[in-house]
């Protein structure tokens, strides 16, 4: 499903959510806590930088690959109405995401490849948010995000005229900020349904440098991703 696909339903959950939110009015739980649970389309986007540093004419490659597939998360929350129509509170979510994003430069024979992956992160978020009806809402989330990122890295290496493979794994983690913009409607006092939209950017991530051919190489990418269409559940306890 592409971007546009994504937004157009999207905005047509936003639409039914706002038209169902004039009708059926379950008044929300004052519980404060909640637990969530949510899937949708997610994605990655990698502007990676390879630098050569040995040649004497050097020859610099820059691509942008991305990761596009889907996203689960489970979180754990705290709301507290505040006023009459706004609310406050905090959020903690752990989401992990499918397939990689794959960039090949060469024959395929002897191919420079990198397999780059988002494959999990915790999020930590400020929530406040307006009720427009007694239950419809809307919010916004803006914190922080760890992120794990792994890269697999093949490339050619020339030894006594012989050209091997040689392959490279790395894991790193990485701080970046997150914001998200959403709607929640309660279906009943404790049970909600939610549809958000979310972005979050970790700025230009380091890998280990590697030798292609003859030449070494350093190895970076900025990473940034949206989950262009999160739908989920909240359930407030007790």
């Amino acid at each position: 499903m592409d971007r546009l696909k994504s937004l157009a339903l999207f905005s047509g959950i936003l639409l039914f959510l706002s038209q169902t939110g004039f009708t059926a009015e379950p008044i929300p739980s004052q519980l404060p806590f909640y637990v969530s649970a949510n899937a949708g389309v997610f994605q990655g986007t990698f502007n990676t930088k390879y630098i050569d540093l040995t040649d004497t004419i050097q020859q610099n490659v820059a691509e942008t690959v991305q990761q596009k597939g889907y996203i689960g998360s489970i979180g754990f929350g705290y709301s507290k109405r505040v006023c009459e129509n706004y609310f406050l509170g905090g959020e903690l979510d752990a989401a992990w995401m499918t397939n990689s994003a794959n960039l090949q430069i060469g024959a395929s024979s002897l191919a420079f490849t990198d397999k780059i992956t988002l494959r999990n992160y915790y999020d930590l978020v400020f929530v406040p948010g307006v009720f427009f009806t007694p239950s419809f809402a809307g919010y916004l989330k803006l914190g922080a995000s760890l992120a794990n990122i792994t890269d697999t890295l093949n490339t050619p290496v020339s030894t006594s005229f012989v050209t091997n493979m040689v392959s490279s794994n790395a894991s790193k983690t990485a701080l970046g900020f997150t914001g998200a913009l959403g709607v929640k409607k309660w279906l009943t006092p404790k049970l909600s349904l939610f549809v958000e939209y979310n972005y979050r950017d970790y700025g230009s991530v380091n890998f280990a440098n590697f030798q292609n051919y003859t030449a070494t190489y350093t190895h970076s990418a900025r990473v940034y991703g949206e989950s262009i269409f999160f739908l989920g559940l909240n359930y407030q306890l007790g």
